[in-house]
């Protein structure tokens, strides 16, 4: 519904609004793309997987063909997009692809935000700067699955997780948000 697509993205009430009142839908969609096409995994949790999944395909030229296909495929033909969510099916920084586009400047691009999953096990600061310099200012969310607070239900849940470096990395995304760095 628009109530519920506005509240998600508030910036595109009013564009929603005219198009249902007017029953113009010239609006040059997709304004917001979702890349979720690597299911890499450092963990197997109970809810997903059975095992771990390891889609860093050590051939190069796989690697470059994604690159390819997104970089002058997927953005030159929706010219429109100016918001980028990235993960959903892994962990954004395990997945070599995920961070292939993330060490990539998006900046030439429309966007206006780019939004991140991740399981947290592998977001520090080590991986934080490893992504472009110019990707930076357009983050706006790092959303981060967890599925238990204390330690044994998480590494239960969580197998191959470590509770202490969830912690850790969590107070470095605090930092982040503390300082800016990122929005939400």
């Amino acid at each position: 519904t628009i109530d519920q697509f506005s509240k998600k993205y508030p910036e595109y009430k009013n564009v929603m609004i005219d198009a249902f009142k007017t029953g113009h839908y010239n609006i040059k969609y997709p304004y917001i793309l979702e890349l979720s096409f690597d299911p890499t995994c450092s963990l197997k949790c109970i809810t997903c997987r059975d095992d771990i999944i390891n889609n860093n395909y050590t051939d190069n030229r796989t690697v470059s063909v994604h690159n390819d296909f997104i970089y002058n495929k997927l953005f030159d033909y929706y010219k429109n997009v100016n918001g980028l969510i990235i993960g959903g099916d892994g962990d954004s920084f395990t997945s070599k692809h995920y961070l292939n586009i993330l060490k990539t400047d998006l900046s030439k691009y429309k966007l206006k935000f780019i939004n991140i999953m991740t399981n947290a096990q592998n977001f520090n600061e080590n991986t934080f700067n490893k992504i472009h310099p110019n990707n930076i200012p357009l983050l706006n969310k790092i959303s981060i699955s967890i599925d238990a607070i204390n330690k044994e239900t998480y590494e239960k849940v969580r197998r191959n997780a470590k509770y202490d470096i969830l912690l850790n990395n969590l107070k470095f995304c605090h930092k982040l948000l503390l300082d800016g760095t990122i929005k939400k």
